[in-house]
């Protein structure tokens, strides 16, 4: 019995240095700063989100981002370098295949689609299906990697975030340690013969949507738990206004319609990295494990509605976890809200719920 214990203290042991000097080697790749993150508000609970259905049957790889046309066809952007299309009689097909990661799209108004894809910049989708990579470098010069949300003015203009310059889409947890602002937004008009940088302080920002008056932006940073608000006239354009902050999970894409914006909050906060965010020695250290430690979130089923002042005006939610959860977008569209699960790969509809307006 003795020696089964001392032999298991000794591989315990040897595992134990082996990781460590492991995790040693790997740590002190990224520049880590202190950050003090804010205790989330107390959405309430609700059991909204069970009325949504899916609008089709078929799994799809890690949907994300989502846009509809003007016949009612709903688009989405998937982990397998797709743009798939869901018809309204619940079809769904292949409309394009892309070099890189789609992540956030939009249609201009000549009904192109227009997407942010990773390692390859905005492209251009025509109605039938053709492509034209229409952006590719930032003002710089430099290869534009990581575009991630994008919305169109009525003018044509083009409004895009990218989230950063050091992490891939995969390895964004490492931006949640640095807690560094490395993200920008940046416009161009139509035929994109000039490209500016609109703010480039921003924390890993992911999301983006126009207000309905296209006086300005909102813009998700998942990893500082808010969306803030940004000019685009006057005296403070450009510059970052706190919307709304404290979120009790971690905000994805933005989609605006009438006056309101949209937003799903697909996962949860991750506790651990919340305590050590004022600790960066220690963050340095974590920044050196394997993936699967701190890239794999936790999902939740959440939803908010909000209007040009901030307030939300509707929170959906499945606080049992059962039937949607990971909503990475929202969308308002014919009288229904369209959901992108990314955790079940499917897309799913609701109705609106009526219920009493909670201001937090």
């Amino acid at each position: 019995m003795f020696k089964k214990i001392f032999i298991f203290i000794l591989v315990f042991s040897f595992i134990s240095v082996i990781f460590l000097g492991f995790l040693f080697l790997r740590s002190g790749t990224i520049s880590t700063e202190t950050y003090y993150p804010d205790s989330p508000f107390d959405p309430g609970k609700n059991h909204h989100l069970l009325k949504a259905e899916w609008i089709h049957k078929e799994s799809l790889d890690q949907p994300y981002g989502i846009a509809a046309d003007s016949s009612g066809s709903i688009y989405t952007s998937t982990a397998d370098h797709k743009i798939i299309r869901i018809r309204t009689n619940e079809k769904v097909e292949t409309f394009a295949t892309l070099k890189g990661r789609p992540l956030g799209l939009a249609f201009d108004f000549f009904g192109n689609l227009l997407v942010c894809v990773e390692e390859v910049g905005i492209v251009e989708i025509h109605k039938d299906g053709s492509q034209k990579i229409l952006i590719s470098k930032l003002p710089d010069g430099s290869p534009l990697r990581f575009p991630h949300a994008i919305d169109v003015a009525k003018d044509g203009r083009i409004y895009f975030t990218v989230s950063s310059f050091s992490h891939s889409f995969k390895d964004s947890f490492l931006e949640e340690l640095s807690s560094q602002p490395g993200g920008m937004i940046l416009t161009a008009d139509r035929n994109v013969t000039s490209l500016e940088i609109l703010n480039q302080e921003l924390f890993y920002p992911t999301g983006l949507a126009l207000s309905f008056n296209e006086k300005f932006l909102l813009v998700s940073e998942p990893f500082r738990h808010r969306i803030s608000s940004v000019p685009l006239y006057g005296s403070k354009r450009g510059i970052e206004k706190f919307f709304l902050t404290n979120i009790p999970g971690i905000p994805g894409l933005i989609t605006g319609y009438s006056g309101s914006f949209w937003t799903g909050v697909p996962y949860h906060r991750n506790e651990i990295l919340d305590q050590v965010q004022e600790y960066p020695k220690i963050k340095n250290l974590l920044s050196g494990l394997p993936r699967f430690f701190f890239g794999k979130k936790t999902p939740q089923g959440m939803v908010f509605a909000l209007n040009d002042f901030g307030d939300i005006t509707a929170n959906y939610q499945d606080s049992s976890g059962t039937s949607i959860t990971g909503i990475t977008a929202a969308l308002y569209y014919a009288g229904n809200i369209f959901l992108v699960s990314s955790t079940t790969g499917k897309i799913a509809k609701m109705k609106p719920v009526i219920e009493e307006i909670r201001f937090f």
